[in-house]
C-alpha cells in the first residue's frame, strides 16, 4: 500500500498547479492568432523563423484612435496603436499553412500594440485602422489580419497584419494608421 504524507503533498501541490497552469497558458498563447474563425480573409500572420526576414525596420510610431465598446459601438475613449516594427519576407505562416511569394512579390508584415488605458473593455479590429499606401497613392486594407478581439481595461495586446506587394515597391510603400472612416490617418514610413 502506498502512503502519502499529507504535509508533503500540500507543500508540492501549488508547484504542480503552477506547472500545469504554465503549460496550459503557454499552449494558449502559442495558438492565440488562430481563433478558428472561418472568414477566408482573416488570419493570424507569423513568420516561420527570424532568418526569413529579408529586411526589418523599427518604427515606434504611436497613434490615438477612438475605441469601440464590447458591442462595436464607437465611444469617445481612446485606444493607442503603437506601430512597433515592420519587415519584408518571402514566407509567412497563415493559420496552419506556410505561404511563399512568387517571383517579384514580397510580404510586408507589421507588428503593433494596442493599449487600452480605459476602465472598460474595448474591441479592436486592425483592418479598420491600417492601410498600406503604394507609390501611386492607392490605399490597401491588410490581406492578412486577425479577427476583432477584446483589449481588457488597462492592458496592452499585440497584433500583426500582412500585405502582399510588388518587390519594386518596397522602398515606396508607407502606412496610414488611424480612423479610416474618412480615408485619413497618420502617415507611418516603413523605411525598407
Amino acid at each position: 500500500m502506498i502512503r502519502f504524507d499529507k504535509k508533503k503533498v500540500l507543500k508540492i501541490f501549488p508547484v504542480i498547479v503552477l506547472v500545469l497552469a504554465s503549460f496550459l497558458a503557454g499552449g494558449f498563447l502559442l495558438n492565440r492568432g488562430n481563433d478558428g474563425g472561418n472568414d477566408e480573409g482573416a488570419a493570424g500572420v507569423s513568420t516561420e523563423k527570424k532568418e526569413d526576414y529579408l529586411e526589418k525596420t523599427k518604427i515606434g510610431k504611436r497613434v490615438k484612435v477612438k475605441g469601440k465598446d464590447e458591442n462595436g459601438v464607437l465611444t469617445d475613449k481612446d485606444l493607442v496603436i503603437t506601430v512597433s516594427e515592420g519587415f519584408l519576407t518571402e514566407k509567412i505562416g497563415v493559420i496552419d499553412q506556410a505561404l511563399t511569394t512568387k517571383d517579384g512579390k514580397l510580404f510586408v508584415v507589421v507588428n503593433f500594440e494596442i493599449e487600452n488605458e480605459n476602465d472598460e473593455r474595448m474591441v479592436f479590429n486592425s483592418i479598420s485602422y491600417v492601410r498600406l499606401v503604394d507609390s501611386k497613392g492607392k490605399k490597401y486594407a491588410p490581406e492578412f489580419y486577425n479577427e476583432p478581439f477584446l483589449v481588457e481595461p488597462h492592458s496592452v495586446r499585440d497584433d500583426q497584419i500582412g500585405f502582399l506587394i510588388n518587390e519594386d515597391e518596397k522602398e515606396k510603400v508607407k502606412l496610414l494608421v488611424g480612423e479610416m472612416t474618412e480615408g485619413k490617418g497618420e502617415e507611418v514610413k516603413l523605411n525598407f
